[in-house]
């Protein structure tokens, strides 16, 4: 997978019309948080673990949050 498909793919679980979305989530963010991983010897492979790394950093270092379902019955 390329880098584009793979910020597509992302996006499709963390955009706005994401299975769990992020609001105020755009593409430059996830390339921004491609970038921060870059700098730290990434072996990027495109696939899940990709994904949720990609996320970890939005979430910790970028400021977004993740998004909480309002009543999860747990």
């Amino acid at each position: 997978m390329n880098k584009k498909m793979f910020v597509d793919y992302v996006m499709s679980f963390y955009g706005i019309r994401g299975i769990y979305p992020i609001i105020g989530l755009r593409k430059k963010d996830v390339l921004d948080a491609m970038k921060i991983l870059t700098f730290r010897e990434w072996d990027f492979c495109g696939d899940s673990f990709d994904r949720e790394k990609v996320r970890d950093v939005l979430i910790d270092e970028l400021g977004f949050e993740f998004p909480v379902s309002g009543n999860s019955g747990c």
